[in-house]
Protein backbone atom coordinates (compact mmCIF):
# COMPACT_ATOMS: atom_id res chain seq x y z
CA UNK A 1 0.00 0.00 0.00
CA UNK A 2 1.63 3.29 -1.03
CA UNK A 3 1.87 6.51 0.93
CA UNK A 4 -0.89 8.52 -0.99
CA UNK A 5 -3.26 5.31 -0.60
CA UNK A 6 -2.63 5.37 3.74
CA UNK A 7 -2.99 9.17 3.33
CA UNK A 8 -6.61 8.65 1.31
CA UNK A 9 -7.81 5.88 4.09
CA UNK A 10 -6.70 8.41 6.93
CA UNK A 11 -8.54 11.19 5.40
CA UNK A 12 -11.68 9.30 4.56
CA UNK A 13 -11.97 7.93 7.97
CA UNK A 14 -11.42 11.73 9.69
CA UNK A 15 -14.35 12.61 7.14
CA UNK A 16 -16.57 10.25 9.09
CA UNK A 17 -15.42 10.89 12.20
CA UNK A 18 -15.90 14.72 11.96
CA UNK A 19 -19.62 13.99 10.70
CA UNK A 20 -20.23 11.08 13.28
CA UNK A 21 -19.01 13.18 16.35
CA UNK A 22 -21.54 16.26 14.91
CA UNK A 23 -24.57 13.25 14.87
CA UNK A 24 -24.08 12.65 18.64
CA UNK A 25 -25.40 15.50 20.35
CA UNK A 26 -27.65 16.53 21.67
CA UNK A 27 -29.96 13.10 21.40
CA UNK A 28 -27.10 10.83 21.90
CA UNK A 29 -28.53 8.06 20.52
CA UNK A 30 -27.28 4.27 20.81
CA UNK A 31 -26.82 4.13 17.46
CA UNK A 32 -25.00 7.55 16.74
CA UNK A 33 -22.49 6.72 19.85
CA UNK A 34 -22.31 3.23 18.98
CA UNK A 35 -21.30 3.94 15.30
CA UNK A 36 -18.48 7.02 16.56
CA UNK A 37 -17.21 4.76 18.71
CA UNK A 38 -17.40 1.37 15.70
CA UNK A 39 -15.37 4.41 13.25
CA UNK A 40 -12.73 5.74 16.38
CA UNK A 41 -11.88 1.79 17.08
CA UNK A 42 -10.97 1.14 13.02
CA UNK A 43 -8.88 3.78 12.65
CA UNK A 44 -6.67 2.97 15.99
CA UNK A 45 -6.50 -0.45 14.61
CA UNK A 46 -5.13 0.81 11.40
CA UNK A 47 -2.56 2.98 13.05
CA UNK A 48 -1.40 -0.15 15.14
CA UNK A 49 -1.00 -1.54 11.55
CA UNK A 50 0.61 1.28 10.47
CA UNK A 51 3.13 1.27 13.40
CA UNK A 52 3.79 -2.19 13.07
CA UNK A 53 8.14 -1.78 13.16
CA UNK A 54 7.73 1.65 15.25
CA UNK A 55 9.24 1.91 18.58
CA UNK A 56 5.61 3.38 19.60
CA UNK A 57 2.81 3.36 18.51
CA UNK A 58 0.62 6.36 16.54
CA UNK A 59 -2.16 7.57 18.74
CA UNK A 60 -4.79 10.03 18.96
CA UNK A 61 -4.95 13.59 20.37
CA UNK A 62 -5.47 13.19 24.56
CA UNK A 63 -8.47 15.74 23.61
CA UNK A 64 -10.13 13.72 20.65
CA UNK A 65 -9.79 10.59 23.27
CA UNK A 66 -11.43 12.14 26.10
CA UNK A 67 -14.58 12.56 23.57
CA UNK A 68 -14.22 9.06 23.11
CA UNK A 69 -13.83 7.44 26.45
CA UNK A 70 -17.24 10.34 27.54
CA UNK A 71 -19.29 8.63 25.22
CA UNK A 72 -17.97 5.06 25.93
CA UNK A 73 -19.18 5.65 29.44
CA UNK A 74 -22.82 7.01 28.12
CA UNK A 75 -22.62 3.73 25.82
CA UNK A 76 -21.55 1.30 28.96
CA UNK A 77 -24.55 2.85 30.82
CA UNK A 78 -27.37 2.58 28.16
CA UNK A 79 -25.84 -0.67 27.58
CA UNK A 80 -26.64 -1.70 31.36
CA UNK A 81 -29.96 -0.24 31.33
CA UNK A 82 -30.76 -2.59 28.35
CA UNK A 83 -29.39 -5.75 30.53
CA UNK A 84 -31.18 -4.87 33.37
CA UNK A 85 -34.59 -4.25 31.83
CA UNK A 86 -34.12 -7.36 29.99
CA UNK A 87 -33.68 -9.38 33.94
CA UNK A 88 -36.77 -7.50 35.28
CA UNK A 89 -34.33 -6.08 37.94
CA UNK A 90 -35.93 -4.25 40.39
CA UNK A 91 -33.19 -1.62 41.86
CA UNK A 92 -34.81 1.74 41.03
CA UNK A 93 -31.94 3.17 42.95
CA UNK A 94 -29.13 1.65 40.72
CA UNK A 95 -31.28 2.85 37.61
CA UNK A 96 -31.31 6.58 38.82
CA UNK A 97 -27.83 5.90 39.59
CA UNK A 98 -27.36 5.47 35.48
CA UNK A 99 -29.17 7.96 34.71
CA UNK A 100 -27.29 10.18 36.88
CA UNK A 101 -24.07 8.96 35.13
CA UNK A 102 -25.12 9.75 31.60
CA UNK A 103 -26.79 12.96 32.34
CA UNK A 104 -23.05 13.85 33.86
CA UNK A 105 -21.46 12.49 30.48
CA UNK A 106 -23.70 13.97 28.30
CA UNK A 107 -23.03 17.33 30.29
CA UNK A 108 -18.97 16.92 29.69
CA UNK A 109 -19.41 15.82 25.72
CA UNK A 110 -21.17 19.33 25.17
CA UNK A 111 -17.73 21.06 27.46
CA UNK A 112 -15.41 19.43 25.31
CA UNK A 113 -16.81 18.92 21.57
CA UNK A 114 -15.19 21.64 19.62
CA UNK A 115 -14.36 22.08 15.90
CA UNK A 116 -10.81 22.79 17.27
CA UNK A 117 -10.38 19.10 18.85
CA UNK A 118 -11.08 17.39 15.17
CA UNK A 119 -9.19 19.86 13.46
CA UNK A 120 -6.28 18.79 15.86
CA UNK A 121 -7.03 15.21 15.14
CA UNK A 122 -6.82 16.06 11.34
CA UNK A 123 -3.30 17.85 12.07
CA UNK A 124 -1.70 14.83 13.70
CA UNK A 125 -2.70 12.53 11.47
CA UNK A 126 -1.87 14.15 8.23
CA UNK A 127 1.45 15.04 10.10
CA UNK A 128 2.49 11.19 10.82
CA UNK A 129 5.66 9.70 9.26
CA UNK A 130 3.47 6.79 7.42
CA UNK A 131 5.58 4.44 5.20
CA UNK A 132 4.42 2.18 2.05
CA UNK A 133 3.03 -0.54 4.07
CA UNK A 134 3.42 -4.37 2.36
CA UNK A 135 1.41 -7.30 2.13
CA UNK A 136 3.76 -9.13 4.68
CA UNK A 137 2.81 -6.74 7.36
CA UNK A 138 -0.44 -7.49 6.97
CA UNK A 139 0.60 -11.21 7.79
CA UNK A 140 3.13 -10.04 10.57
CA UNK A 141 0.40 -8.50 12.06
CA UNK A 142 -2.03 -10.65 12.39
CA UNK A 143 0.57 -13.50 13.50
CA UNK A 144 1.73 -11.19 16.55
CA UNK A 145 -1.72 -10.76 17.54
CA UNK A 146 -2.45 -14.52 17.34
CA UNK A 147 0.21 -15.62 19.43
CA UNK A 148 -0.44 -13.26 21.83
CA UNK A 149 -3.65 -14.15 22.11
CA UNK A 150 -1.72 -18.04 22.78
CA UNK A 151 0.20 -16.68 25.81
CA UNK A 152 -3.01 -15.24 27.27
CA UNK A 153 -4.48 -18.21 26.53
CA UNK A 154 -1.95 -20.61 28.14
CA UNK A 155 -2.81 -20.22 31.63
CA UNK A 156 -5.84 -18.94 33.31
CA UNK A 157 -7.22 -15.80 31.70
CA UNK A 158 -8.33 -13.43 33.86
CA UNK A 159 -10.92 -10.73 33.07
CA UNK A 160 -8.35 -7.85 31.92
CA UNK A 161 -6.66 -10.46 29.71
CA UNK A 162 -10.08 -11.04 28.29
CA UNK A 163 -10.94 -7.95 27.71
CA UNK A 164 -7.63 -7.42 26.00
CA UNK A 165 -7.68 -10.94 23.82
CA UNK A 166 -11.00 -9.11 22.43
CA UNK A 167 -9.22 -5.82 21.27
CA UNK A 168 -6.57 -8.06 19.77
CA UNK A 169 -9.16 -9.97 17.72
CA UNK A 170 -10.95 -6.91 16.77
CA UNK A 171 -7.52 -5.43 15.29
CA UNK A 172 -7.56 -8.65 12.98
CA UNK A 173 -11.48 -8.38 12.36
CA UNK A 174 -10.89 -4.24 10.80
CA UNK A 175 -7.75 -4.71 9.03
CA UNK A 176 -9.10 -7.66 7.41
CA UNK A 177 -11.79 -5.81 6.45
CA UNK A 178 -9.91 -2.73 5.26
CA UNK A 179 -8.17 -5.27 3.40
CA UNK A 180 -10.99 -6.75 1.54
CA UNK A 181 -11.80 -3.03 0.38
CA UNK A 182 -8.64 -1.29 -0.09
CA UNK A 183 -6.01 -3.35 -0.13
CA UNK A 184 -6.85 -6.74 -1.99
CA UNK A 185 -3.32 -7.64 -2.39
CA UNK A 186 -2.68 -8.19 1.35
CA UNK A 187 -5.83 -10.63 1.34
CA UNK A 188 -3.49 -13.38 1.06
CA UNK A 189 -2.65 -12.96 4.52
CA UNK A 190 -6.08 -13.90 6.04
CA UNK A 191 -6.55 -17.00 4.23
CA UNK A 192 -6.44 -18.88 6.71
CA UNK A 193 -8.68 -16.74 9.06
CA UNK A 194 -12.41 -16.90 8.78
CA UNK A 195 -13.99 -13.77 9.63
CA UNK A 196 -17.02 -15.02 10.41
CA UNK A 197 -15.30 -17.04 13.10
CA UNK A 198 -13.63 -13.56 14.46
CA UNK A 199 -16.86 -11.83 14.49
CA UNK A 200 -18.79 -14.97 16.67
CA UNK A 201 -16.02 -14.80 18.76
CA UNK A 202 -15.47 -10.93 18.98
CA UNK A 203 -19.21 -11.06 20.22
CA UNK A 204 -19.17 -13.67 22.37
CA UNK A 205 -16.50 -11.80 24.49
CA UNK A 206 -17.91 -8.86 24.05
CA UNK A 207 -21.22 -10.04 25.87
CA UNK A 208 -18.99 -11.59 28.36
CA UNK A 209 -17.16 -7.97 28.97
CA UNK A 210 -20.28 -6.45 28.99
CA UNK A 211 -21.90 -8.50 31.92
CA UNK A 212 -18.95 -8.87 33.93
CA UNK A 213 -18.85 -4.77 34.14
CA UNK A 214 -22.23 -4.63 34.89
CA UNK A 215 -21.91 -6.74 37.73
CA UNK A 216 -18.65 -5.17 38.83
CA UNK A 217 -20.58 -1.89 38.82
CA UNK A 218 -23.12 -3.66 41.38
CA UNK A 219 -21.05 -5.12 43.68
CA UNK A 220 -19.14 -1.77 44.02
CA UNK A 221 -22.17 0.15 44.14
CA UNK A 222 -23.55 -2.25 47.00
CA UNK A 223 -21.03 -1.51 48.90
CA UNK A 224 -21.07 2.85 48.56
CA UNK A 225 -24.45 3.67 47.96
CA UNK A 226 -27.13 4.65 50.65
CA UNK A 227 -29.58 1.73 49.74
CA UNK A 228 -33.16 1.27 51.15
CA UNK A 229 -32.92 -2.23 52.90
CA UNK A 230 -35.31 -3.53 50.55
CA UNK A 231 -33.70 -2.51 47.54
CA UNK A 232 -29.96 -3.99 49.17
CA UNK A 233 -31.15 -7.16 49.54
CA UNK A 234 -32.29 -7.55 46.25
CA UNK A 235 -29.56 -6.54 45.17
CA UNK A 236 -27.32 -8.25 46.73
CA UNK A 237 -29.11 -11.30 45.99
CA UNK A 238 -28.79 -10.07 42.39
CA UNK A 239 -25.45 -10.05 42.77
CA UNK A 240 -24.98 -13.28 43.73
CA UNK A 241 -27.26 -15.17 41.54
CA UNK A 242 -24.85 -13.30 38.72
CA UNK A 243 -21.71 -14.32 39.96
CA UNK A 244 -23.05 -17.98 39.45
CA UNK A 245 -24.01 -17.51 35.91
CA UNK A 246 -20.89 -15.66 35.19
CA UNK A 247 -18.78 -18.38 36.16
CA UNK A 248 -20.38 -20.71 33.80
CA UNK A 249 -20.11 -18.48 31.33
CA UNK A 250 -16.27 -18.16 31.52
CA UNK A 251 -15.68 -21.29 31.04
CA UNK A 252 -17.34 -21.80 27.75
CA UNK A 253 -15.81 -18.79 27.01
CA UNK A 254 -12.71 -20.52 27.66
CA UNK A 255 -13.41 -23.13 25.53
CA UNK A 256 -14.67 -21.03 22.55
CA UNK A 257 -10.78 -19.08 22.76
CA UNK A 258 -9.04 -22.76 22.72
CA UNK A 259 -11.16 -24.37 20.10
CA UNK A 260 -10.97 -20.94 17.98
CA UNK A 261 -6.86 -20.45 18.25
CA UNK A 262 -6.29 -24.93 17.80
CA UNK A 263 -8.71 -24.14 14.07
CA UNK A 264 -6.78 -20.81 13.23
CA UNK A 265 -3.52 -20.10 15.07
CA UNK A 266 -1.05 -20.15 12.22
CA UNK A 267 2.46 -22.45 12.93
Amino acid sequence: MKKEKIAEILDDKLKKLTKLSADIAPQFEKDAIHNFRVEVKQLRSFLRLLSIHKKEEYTLPKKFKRLYDIVGIIREMQLEQKKLQELNADLPVYFRCIEDTIALQKQLWENHYDHKVLKELKEKMNGLDVKTLHPANLSEFIEQRMNALQKINEGEPNNEQIHTYRKQVKDIIYNIKLAEKDWKKALQATCNLSAQALDKLSDTIGDYNDERILLDHLIAFSTKARIPAEEQKQLLDFCSAEMKKQILKKRKLQQAIKKFLKAHLTS
